[in-house]
């Protein structure tokens, strides 16, 4: 699919922009019902986040990750721009990194600043993290839908 919008390279260094397409955080489980509930941590590991860290030090970066759940992205904030998606194609998500335009939509949840804050949270209670990485309404809100993002 990136074929068709840019010249693919073997190394990051070689690249002007990477677009790393991420899942939610978790642990792999066996029993078939992997695929259907993703559970377990919700943060990246050192070794994940190094591994971006070691990509985005070699050329700008955009992380889209798909957000079947609240993840905690601390993490990789400091190392690339970070896109949310709900399960948006890649060429969708092409579109919107490469024209520039983010998009269009805001977070329809909040994302948590830290697991702590999850554990902590109610879970029936929408909007409770306190000091969230990315607040309820953050994004780049669409020009026919008349709502600012905070």
């Amino acid at each position: 699919m990136a074929a068709g919008y840019a010249q693919v390279v073997d190394h990051p260094s070689e690249a002007d922009l990477a677009v790393l397409r991420l899942q939610a955080p978790h642990d792999p489980r066996e029993g078939g019902f992997e695929q259907l509930f993703r559970q377990s941590r919700l943060h990246y590991t050192d070794p994940e986040i190094g591994h971006v860290a070691a990509i985005a030090d070699a050329v700008p970066t955009v992380v889209d990750v798909f957000l079947e759940r609240p993840a905690t992205l601390t993490g990789l904030a400091g190392h690339a721009q970070l896109v949310g998606d709900f399960g948006a194609t890649d060429r969708a998500v092409l579109d919107a990194v490469l024209d520039g335009n983010g998009g269009g939509a805001t977070l329809p949840v909040e994302l948590p600043r830290t697991p702590e804050q999850v554990d902590n949270g109610g879970e029936d209670v929408p909007r409770d993290a306190g000091d969230p990485l990315f607040a309820y309404g953050h994004g780049h809100p669409t020009p026919e839908s008349g709502t600012a993002a905070p």
